[in-house]
C-alpha cells in the first residue's frame, strides 16, 4: 500500500466563490500554497451535466492522506486533510466522506 486518497462529496446550492458562476470547473491547489506536500483538487459540476437538480451543485474535494489515520474517523481525516478546499463549499446541504 502506497497511500490513501481522502475525498469529500458535497451537495451545495450556490456557486463557489471566484469561479465566475461557471456551472462546471476544477480548481487545483498546489500543495505548497495550502501547507501540504500533495496538491488538493476541487471539482464542481451541476445540472448542466445532469448530475444534480437545477440550482444544486456537486462538489468533490480530494487529496492524498498525509497525516496519521489510526483512531480517527473518515470525517476527521477529511476535515484535517481537505480543510482549505472544504471552506470554499460552505454552507453545504449534505457532505459525504470517503477514504
Amino acid at each position: 500500500k502506497k497511500g490513501q486518497v481522502v475525498r469529500a462529496i458535497a451537495l451545495i446550492d450556490h456557486f463557489i466563490a471566484d469561479t465566475k458562476e461557471a456551472p462546471s470547473h476544477q480548481i487545483i491547489f498546489p500543495g505548497s500554497t495550502v501547507g501540504r506536500t500533495n496538491d488538493l483538487y476541487l471539482f464542481c459540476t451541476s445540472a448542466c451535466h445532469k448530475v444534480a437538480p437545477e440550482g444544486k451543485y456537486l462538489a468533490f474535494v480530494s487529496s492524498l492522506v498525509e497525516g496519521p489515520t489510526e483512531g480517527l474517523s473518515v470525517e476527521q481525516i477529511a476535515t484535517r486533510e481537505l480543510g482549505k478546499g472544504l471552506t470554499l463549499l460552505t454552507p453545504v446541504i449534505r457532505v459525504f466522506y470517503d477514504m
